[in-house]
C-alpha cells in the first residue's frame, strides 16, 4: 500500500473530472471553429481531378473562386463585377499568364456574360446552397484560400494545384489523402504514400524529399496565425511511406474538424 501526503488546501481532480474537462475544452474548440469559419466558405466539386488544365492554372482558378458571389459572378467588390481585363491584377500574374488561364478555362470553367463580366461555372465552383445530392463538394474557407495563394509565389502555384487536383482522394472525415475517402473509421483508411502521390501527379519519387521540403514551407494565415498547408506523417526516417494530411482550416467537409486539428498538432 502506497501512502501519499497531500498538502492542506490542495484540489484533487479525479480521472473522471479530467475527462470531463477534456471534453469541455474540445466542445469549446468546436464552437470556436464553427463561429470563426462558419459563413466564410465556398464550394468546389471534389468528384473531378481537373485534368484538362495545368496544376498552376487550377490553383489560380481556385483562388478566383474566392471572389464568387451567390449567382456565379466574380466580384472585385461588393458591388463591382470583374472583367477579363482585371484577371491579371486580381491573380497577381502577368497579362500573358492571365491570358493563358483564360484560353485554358473559357467555355468550361469561366465565361463572359452579355455585359462582358466574368462568371464561373457553378457546376464546379459555387457559393451558397448546394444544388442537389449525388455529387461531392469540398468546402473551401475563403480567407484562408486567399492567404495560401497570396503567400505563395507564382512558381509555387503548381504545388497548390497538385493538391487541388487530388480532392477526390481527401478523406471526408480526416483530411488524409487516401484511396477510400468515404471511409469514416480512421483505422480502416488506405492512405496514399508520398510515392503514390508522386505517381498521381507525375513527379519523380526519387525526389520525394525535395517535394516534402517544398510543401513543408507552404503556409497561410488563419486569424493572423501562420498555418501549414500540409502535414506529413512519417515512419521514422522512411519518407517513401509518408502520409499527407491537409489542414482543415483551409478545406474540410467532415463533421469534426477539431479532431483533425489535434491530429495535425502531433506533426507540427
Amino acid at each position: 500500500m502506497i501512502t501519499v501526503s497531500i498538502p492542506i488546501g490542495s484540489h484533487i481532480i479525479t480521472p473522471a473530472q479530467q475527462e470531463q474537462r477534456r471534453r469541455y475544452r474540445e466542445e469549446q474548440e468546436r464552437a470556436a471553429f464553427k463561429k470563426q469559419y462558419g459563413p466564410r466558405f465556398g464550394f468546389i466539386l471534389s468528384d473531378t481531378r481537373f485534368e484538362d488544365i495545368q496544376p498552376s492554372i487550377l490553383a489560380r482558378l481556385v483562388y478566383l473562386s474566392t471572389y464568387l458571389d451567390y449567382s456565379g459572378n466574380l466580384m472585385l467588390s461588393q458591388r463591382k463585377k470583374m472583367k477579363r481585363e482585371n484577371l491579371s491584377s486580381v491573380l497577381r500574374v502577368s497579362v500573358s499568364s492571365a491570358n493563358r488561364l483564360w484560353e485554358a478555362t473559357k467555355g468550361r470553367y469561366l465565361f463572359e456574360d452579355e455585359s462582358e463580366y466574368v462568371k464561373m461555372n457553378t457546376s464546379f465552383f459555387l457559393r451558397g446552397k448546394l444544388p442537389y445530392q449525388g455529387q461531392q463538394f469540398q468546402k473551401l474557407f475563403l480567407e484562408e484560400v486567399r492567404s495560401l495563394y497570396e503567400q505563395s509565389s507564382p512558381s509555387k502555384h503548381k504545388l497548390l494545384g497538385y493538391l487541388f487536383s487530388l480532392l477526390p482522394f481527401i478523406s471526408v472525415e480526416h483530411n488524409i489523402l487516401c484511396f477510400n475517402p468515404l471511409e469514416k473509421d480512421i483505422n480502416e483508411l488506405e492512405p496514399l504514400s508520398i510515392d503514390d502521390f508522386c505517381g498521381l501527379i507525375g513527379y519523380d519519387p526519387e525526389n520525394r524529399a525535395r517535394l516534402i521540403k517544398a510543401y513543408s514551407k507552404i503556409v497561410f494565415l488563419s486569424g493572423g496565425v501562420p498555418e501549414r498547408f500540409v502535414f506529413f506523417v512519417t515512419d521514422g526516417a522512411d519518407f517513401s511511406n509518408a502520409k499527407m494530411i491537409v489542414n482543415p482550416r483551409l478545406l474540410f467537409r467532415g463533421s469534426d474538424p477539431v479532431s483533425v486539428l489535434n491530429l495535425c498538432k502531433l506533426y507540427e
